[in-house]
């Protein structure tokens, strides 16, 4: 993933937090190995910046089919994950 792409997803992801300004500084992103983890928001995501949020490369693990994630399939109580 291009560091742009991470960038622009947690900005995407900001605002649906209820404490967004302070998304980084709190337990809402955490990262293990080389995946970065965003906890699932307290807003859901609009359409649009869930269709955003996957064509920059972030998607959510509902199984180990993750790589055939796709929009249709978002769940606003999952978290977001990106491969860095």
């Amino acid at each position: 993933m291009k560091i742009s792409n991470f960038i622009e997803g947690l900005k995407i992801l900001q605002p649906y937090y209820d404490d967004g300004e302070y998304v980084l500084a709190t337990e809402h992103v955490f990262g293990e190995h080389d995946i970065f983890y965003a906890y699932a928001t307290d807003k859901a995501l609009s359409k649009s910046d869930i269709k955003k949020m996957h064509k920059l490369g972030w998607l959510q693990a509902m199984d180990d089919s993750y790589k055939n994630w796709e929009p249709k399939y978002y769940d606003p109580n999952e978290s977001w994950m990106a491969y860095i």
